[in-house]
């Protein structure tokens, strides 16, 4: 009786074992469909929603730019305006590759992200 029940599991543990291995090479390939659709999804997202508010956050910065652009002068920050308020937006929507979003913490300004 021991030894019928020691040849199922050592059945059972062979069976087991092939299953999984056959499976590895499925399992490999769905993670780099996966990350395929991943970027796609990036890709798709950038174009449709970040690039336009992007852009309208150019042309807005740049309106803000013109209307303190008095008051920044006499403070003599004209140049940080400028990077803030039109640089860094306008280099989000038209200087970066498509899909790749800079990873910023909340303490960061976006001109100091990393991609």
């Amino acid at each position: 009786m021991k030894v019928v029940r020691g040849k199922i599991v050592s059945y059972a543990l062979a069976i087991v074992l092939g299953v999984s291995t056959v499976g590895m090479p499925i399992t490999a390939a769905a993670q780099e469909e996966q990350r395929h659709y991943d970027k796609s999804t990036r890709m798709m997202g950038d174009i449709f929603f970040v690039r336009p508010f992007a852009l309208i956050g150019t042309v807005l910065g740049a309106a803000t730019f013109v209307v303190a652009l008095p008051f920044s002068a006499a403070g003599g920050n004209t140049g940080e305006a400028w990077d803030h308020l039109v640089v860094a937006p306008a280099s989000s929507a038209f200087g970066r590759p498509l899909g790749e979003m800079p990873e910023c913490r909340s303490s960061e300004r976006p001109s100091g992200c990393q991609r």
